[in-house]
């Protein structure tokens, strides 16, 4: 029964470490803008379906195939800001539009997405992945990189954003946008960063854990459904 609870507990550890990676994003995201952004849910799934085509239509290397699908994400996550919501933002649009227009936009990438690779479950790597036994408890090899990829990253990022000039900017935006466009900040570019960053974020998430257990065109609404209930916590 001990080794049970243990084995759920490390499972549920490795899981909620894929967890903080998007809800990181998405926190950034809405902390700073306070747009509630279902289409983060569009990134993760481009991001899970960038590396496929990389990896395994396009034989690149694994490194590459992720470090690609990220980039390209990030890129989406400002496409964003550019073409739908600072547009918004100009015509003082409510809150509510911001969120309509996002579930569009969201409904939009995930249907192509299903049109171009289908609607049955992909995988990023075939076999059984190894495993590492530490007294009696059974993780993967793919999930002990899950974890450590999390923690470094996160920790990267609670240190940019605490002790880095871009940090504070981001604060003070988030804090009084207004103020700090009088100060001189440009809120756009501040605003296309933390969407880029963040949209890089729930990538990197959806990529390992593509690596482990696969992904369907479907998956980015339960992820960015519980980066929201994880901010809301």
């Amino acid at each position: 029964m001990s080794v049970l609870f243990f084995q759920l507990l490390a499972n549920g550890l490795i899981n909620g470490c894929l967890y903080a990676l998007v809800a990181a994003g998405y926190a950034l995201i809405y902390n700073t803008t306070r747009v509630f952004h279902i289409a983060h849910g569009a990134a993760y799934t481009v991001g899970a379906y960038l590396s496929f085509y990389f990896l395994i239509r396009l034989q690149w290397p694994l490194w590459a195939a992720i470090a690609g699908a990220v980039l390209l994400s990030g890129l989406l996550g400002a496409f964003m800001e550019w073409f739908l919501y600072a547009p918004l933002a100009r015509r003082r649009s409510s809150l509510l539009v911001a969120f309509l227009s996002s579930l569009g936009f969201y409904t939009a990438v995930i249907n192509v997405v299903a049109l171009l690779f289908g609607n049955e479950t992909q995988v990023l790597r075939s076999g059984v992945a190894g495993t590492i036994t530490v007294g009696g408890v059974i993780v993967t090899k793919i999930q002990v990189a899950q974890a450590l990829a999390a923690g470094v990253i996160l920790a990267a990022l609670l240190l940019g954003l605490w002790r880095s000039r871009w940090g504070r900017t981001i604060r003070a935006v988030r804090d009084n946008p207004v103020l700090a466009s009088v100060m001189g900040i440009n809120l756009f570019a501040v605003r296309t960063a933390v969407f880029a960053v963040g949209s890089s974020l729930a990538a990197l998430a959806a990529i390992l854990s593509a690596l482990d257990v696969g992904m369907d065109p479907h998956i980015g609404m339960p992820a960015s459904l519980t980066a929201a209930v994880a901010l809301a916590a």
